[in-house]
């Protein structure tokens, strides 16, 4: 059942009718909803990528029609015009979504849905969900704009409060969007403004009011809930932990807490996440001067699916300061200590969070079929079947079960794939397998393989190919009365030259790499041609003379990884393999084989660490 391998460089013609045991390497060495307008224009965005890029920014824009009311000045009309310079800017940075607080002049908002570069938009405009119009002249201020299409648009009004909240209908802006191929809602969201006990126990009913939101539009949607992205100007501080920790815990939903991206970005900019600073002068200027403590009220939250699990990582996050360039007249003017004053240069009086997102990689079980069209009729006169993942083929004749040819793809799935998060371990080592046409061959047995030549792989783009049947492979496991699970090793011997591609100092099937090295030592010393009998301390001693030195390489590096990994050390199975390898069980090997251990144990090769069991995404 061991392999025998093609120097890279050398082209062999097949002179046998069996495949079996063969890699060939023939070139050179991944409250109620209530339906809301949405304003469009211009055309769906172009391809989606992997990263996607959020900002929340409340932009304080009352506009003329609210002049008066507390916190408001004539300069908004001036301010506006800055504000969408800055949007259509980050649009073409390539920002994907921007949700937005306190655009609660209508007109205003038609200006930066109409200029600010976005081709979506939803905006939560409508006064009549609380039933007292009279008393609620302003809408929510919510404003989303975006590069994809927003759908299931929705506004959900809170419950009447106190102050200047009163007079508005805060609450949330919801909707669907695919970001990066992935489906999601979206929450634009602006809780209770002021301080006091009263106002806190406002916010804290707010975030229930989102959180069953959120549940009954998923109830209504049914099947499994999606995740979504809720941002906003929460008014509550990270800075105290029971009212963050309340916050993440109410709106997680099913007994989980919500993320906030930027505790859980990689990287922040700066540490802090401060957004209501003591440094921004629209702010002081709105406090007639004053300076207070800084704050971190403005989120963005990441809510997992209904299987518990969040579409994206967080990249990084950091906090955007949007200011008046050099030489523009100030909107204002703050007065300082020394009896002087200083401009009034920012936008908003609060500082924007863009964050950016990685989609996580969807976890694509393989699936097996016929064997697609791509394949040139040589092949197919041979084979029936196929399956693939990560885009390496397996492919099979006529006589293969189904379920051991899914079992074979699924083992080299694990091997890929050994922490089964969606995306090869190693990127390298898969693009390696890829270049060379990687490709798995199976038969039921040995005469599958009587009409198929080599050159037909090799025209097809296969460079490098291992054969495995269908008689050796177990899906059910290797034990002493049903035999070794010869998928194990087969489906190994192919994708372990991807390691010796891509580490070749290390792994390298050919004398002088760290591999090889320490297989000298397990067969007893260096030995160019197969001795006619190794040394008695050696616990490596193969002797097929059809298995050249780095054949005898490769057959090593499978022999120690799945001895580490536990698959050689079954009842019985010592005695099987005595006269090849005699270190069988992780203990003997890392005891008895330190020089190879040290490799197999060090975690930048990204070696798979759990031997598979043929249940990939199981």
């Amino acid at each position: 059942m061991s392999a025998r391998y093609r120097r890279p460089g050398h082209i062999m013609k097949n002179t046998s009718s069996s495949l079996h045991g063969l890699i060939c390497l023939c070139v050179a060495a991944w409250l109620p909803l209530v339906p809301v307008a949405q304003a469009r224009r211009g055309q769906t965005s172009a391809a989606e990528t992997g990263a996607v890029r959020v900002m929340t920014w409340n932009v304080h824009l009352f506009g003329k029609s609210t002049f008066g009311l507390g916190g408001t000045f004539a300069d908004d009309l001036r301010r506006v015009e800055f504000i969408i310079d800055e949007l259509a800017q980050l649009a073409k940075e390539g920002v994907d979504v921007v949700a937005l607080q306190e655009v609660w002049d209508d007109d205003l908002a038609d200006e930066l849905i109409a200029r600010a570069g976005f081709p979506h938009a939803a905006s939560g405009r409508d006064r009549s969900l609380r039933g007292d119009v009279e008393r609620t002249f302003l809408g929510s201020g919510l404003l989303i704009l975006s590069q994809y299409p927003l759908e299931r648009i929705e506004q959900v009004a809170f419950a009447a409060t106190e102050g200047y909240d009163s007079f508005t209908s805060k609450g949330i802006l919801v909707c669907d969007v695919k970001l990066a191929g992935r489906s999601l809602g979206l929450v634009a969201t602006h809780l209770h403004a002021g301080g006091g006990e009263l106002t806190e126990e406002n916010r804290k009913k707010q975030i229930a009011v989102i959180g069953a939101a959120i549940d009954a539009r998923e109830r209504k949607a049914g099947g499994l809930a999606r995740p979504y992205l809720i941002a906003g100007d929460f008014n509550t501080s990270r800075e105290v932990p029971a009212r963050h920790a309340n916050l993440l815990k109410v709106l997680g939903g099913e007994g989980r807490s919500a993320v906030d991206v930027w505790q859980a970005a990689q990287q922040t900019e700066p540490e802090s996440g401060v957004t209501a600073a003591s440094f921004n002068t629209l702010r002081r200027f709105f406090n007639e001067g004053r300076s207070s403590a800084g704050h971190s009220i403005d989120y963005i939250l990441m809510r997992a699916d209904g299987a518990g699990e969040q579409p994206f990582a967080v990249r990084c996050a950091r906090v955007r300061r949007f200011v008046l360039g050099e030489g523009e007249t100030p909107f204002g003017e703050n007065p300082e200590a020394d009896g002087s004053t200083s401009p009034v240069v920012d936008l908003s009086d609060h500082l924007a969070v863009e964050v950016e997102l990685v989609s996580r990689p969807v976890l694509q079980v393989p699936v097996a079929g016929p064997l697609p069209k791509r394949f040139p009729e040589s092949l197919r006169r041979v084979f029936t079947q196929h399956a693939s993942i990560f885009g390496v083929d397996v492919i099979a004749t006529r006589g293969v079960p189904q379920d051991k040819l899914l079992h074979a793809v699924h083992v080299l799935a694990q091997y890929l794939d050994n922490d089964e998060d969606g995306e090869a371990d190693d990127g390298r080592v898969l693009a390696a397998l890829r270049e060379r046409g990687a490709l798995l061959v199976m038969g039921s047995a040995e005469e599958d393989f009587e009409e198929l030549e080599y050159r037909d792989l090799e025209r097809a783009g296969f460079e490098l190919s291992q054969d495995l049947y269908a008689l050796e492979t177990h899906p059910a496991g290797s034990s002493l009365s049903g035999g070794f699970d010869y998928a194990l090793e087969e489906v190994w011997h192919l994708v372990s030259f991807g390691w010796a591609e891509t580490y070749p100092e290390v792994f390298a099937f050919e004398r002088g790499s760290r591999l090889a090295a320490a297989m000298d030592l397990a067969r007893g010393g260096y030995h160019r041609r197969i001795p006619r009998r190794y040394p008695p301390e050696a616990w490596y001693s193969y002797y097929d003379r059809t298995c050249d030195y780095g054949c005898q390489v490769a057959e090593y590096f499978y022999w120690t990884l799945t001895s580490k990994l536990g698959a050689q050390c079954y009842p019985g199975r010592a005695g099987e393999i005595d006269e090849e390898w005699r270190l069988t069980t992780p203990g003997e090997l890392e005891k008895g084989d330190r020089a190879v251990w040290s490799l197999l144990d060090d975690q930048r090769w990204k070696l798979p660490q759990v031997i598979p069991d043929g249940s990939y995404g199981g």
